[in-house]
This record gives structure tokens, sequence and C-alpha cells, in this order.
């Protein structure tokens, strides 16, 4: 049998390389990464069970980036479909029917995690929760940060004991304070694998629990299924379908709030539902056909709704009072 035979001065140097560290780079803070035409698709679920019952959701959201901005910003389209149940009893086998919903808008997100341009509707604003805010640089992100929500309470997140920052892997341990907290004995903890190399959240595997009201405790996860590239003509196509919708969107909110104003309701509603109707002859995508589709018929329910509230109040506005009697703290009555 032969063997080669390497010169030393080689065998030296494969010594010295084989010897280096594997990430002799240095560690970076995290930070988000993301390309034009990307497309990320998160599922989650979660569960809580409580004294007389559990809740049970689970949602898919889909992030597609548009375009990267002139101030460093990525222009992110969302949107999210979400279902939610809920079973009463301890030993009940038959929830009550699931409730859907949707949510759809865009917002601008930094390198760092600062969202800008946020969605303004009760379901949209939940749309960058999935992105959590990153520290300001390195020693920050050893250390811990915490980050004040705008409804008062407080994120506090700090490194887990497995992260590898040399690796690009941080393992982010998230703990929620607020009011909550005490007057329900709340308690809200997370657990945030962000990979650093990709510049993404690969999964959130989340813990809570509630000591008054609903006493329970829930668990949940939240995992980053694909992460794809769109064409760019239809990216471009969904982002320019997007800023139709949400134009013609913002326009019929305004005159259904000028429609709660005016006593002629009916001609605002109409004047909405007009924007919204022009808006969808504008677009052609599946989704946002859904969504124009969808907004139509919430403007028409909110009328449906306003008609039936209207005929009860008639039937007791400008009427005489009822006769009732009452006994104060004193036991006398009234």
């Amino acid at each position: 049998m032969k063997y080669l035979a390497f010169p030393r001065w080689l065998l030296s140097s494969l010594v010295v390389l084989i010897a280096v560290p594997a990430h002799s780079a240095e560690p970076q803070p995290p930070r988000y990464q993301f390309e034009p035409g990307q497309e990320l698709v998160y599922e989650g679920s979660s569960q809580f069970r409580y004294e007389s019952g559990s809740l049970d959701d689970s949602n898919t959201t889909t992030f597609w980036v548009a375009r990267k901005n002139d101030d460093g910003s990525w222009r992110i389209i969302a949107h999210n479909a979400h279902t939610f149940t809920q079973t009463h009893g301890k030993d009940s086998k038959t929830p009550e029917p699931a409730r859907k919903d949707e949510a759809f808008g865009a917002f601008d997100i930094f390198p760092n995690g600062r969202i800008t341009n946020p969605p303004q509707g009760y379901r949209e604003k939940s749309l960058p929760s999935t992105f959590i805010a990153l520290p300001a640089d390195l020693s920050t992100a050893r250390a811990g940060w915490e980050v004040k929500q705008e409804d008062g309470d407080t994120s506090r997140f700090r490194p887990a004991a497995q992260s590898d920052p040399a690796a690009g892997k941080w393992e982010i341990e998230k703990t929620d304070h607020g009011l909550f907290e005490e007057i329900y004995l709340m308690t809200a903890k997370a657990l945030i694998h962000f990979d650093g190399q990709r510049g993404v959240i690969a999964k959130v595997e989340s813990e809570n629990s509630q000591g008054s009201g609903f006493i329970g405790k829930g668990t949940g996860t939240l995992e980053l299924k694909s992460n794809t590239q769109k064409p760019p003509d239809w990216i471009a196509q969904l982002a320019l379908e997007t800023d139709i919708y949400l134009q013609a969107q913002s326009f019929a909110e305004e005159a259904a709030k000028a429609a709660e104003k005016t006593d002629d309701q009916k001609k605002a509603r109409a004047t909405a539902e007009t924007a919204l109707r022009e808006g969808r002859d504008k677009v052609k995508l599946p989704l946002l056909v859904a969504r124009f589709d969808a907004q139509i018929e919430a403007l028409k329910k909110s009328e449906e709704y306003r008609a039936e509230n209207k005929k009860r109040e008639d039937a007791v506005l400008n009427k005489p009072a009822a006769e009732w009697d009452t006994q104060d703290i004193d036991g006398k009555k009234h």
C-alpha cells in the first residue's frame, strides 16, 4: 500500500486551517434582512385551557416584501387568516361554531424592527406583531433590552443561554409586563428563535397564564413555514393594487364616519360603497378582489345594523317612560 507524502509546509498550513474556528467573524446584533419579492409564510396556533372551557385559535400570516425604501426600510404587505373556537365545560367535546376573520394591510419596517406607517384597522393593527423590536447594538443585545408598547405595557427581552451570536443564532426570551399582570394575575412569556444569518424570525414558542377571571394556562407556537421569491411583475402588481385598495378603504371609512354625523346617512354610505366598487373594478389579483368584496359586505352589514338600531331607538325615544320603582340602601322606596 502506498501513502501520499505531503510537504511539511503544507501539513502546517492544513493544521492552521483546521484550527481556525468556524465562526471567526465579529458577532453582529440581530437584524432583519429582506429582499424585494420575498414571500414569508408563518403558521401559528395556540390553546388556552381554563376552569370551564378552552380557547383555541390558528392563523396563517403571509408577508410580501414590496420594495426597499430610500430610508433603508422595506415596504411590507401582509395578509392574515385567523380561526377562533371556544369550548364550554371541562368535559364538553362540542365547541361553538368557529369564527373566522381576515386582515390585510401594509407597513414599513427597518432592520432594527422599527415600524412606521402601521395599518390602522382594529384587526389590521396586529399585522406587524410578528416582528419584535431589536436591540440598538451588540452590547445591548447581550445585556437585554425593553420596549414600551402603545398601551403602556412593557416587553422585556434578553438572550437565552443557548444563543450563539458568532454563528448568528439568537434565542431571545421575552416577557410582557403591564396593568393586566396585576389585575388579572396574568403572565406572558415567549422564546423567540431569530436566525441572524437569514435575518428572520424562524420560530416563536409562547406560554401564558391567568389567575383571575378565566383561570388557566395556555401555550402557542408560530413558525416560518416558507421563505420564497415571487416574480417581479407579480410583486409590482400586488403593490399597485394594494395602494388602490388602501386608498379606497380610507375614503370609504371617512365617508362612513361622515354618515354618522349627517341626516343624509344613506347618501354618505352610498358614497363609501361607490368608492369601494370603483376600486374593485381596478384590481385583478384574487386576494385584492376578495378584500374589496369583504369590505363591501361589511358596509352592507353596518347599514343593516344601523337601520335595526334606529328602529329600536324610535320605539323608545321621546316616548313616556315606563313606570318603575326601586329601593335605596336605606330601604326607602322610590
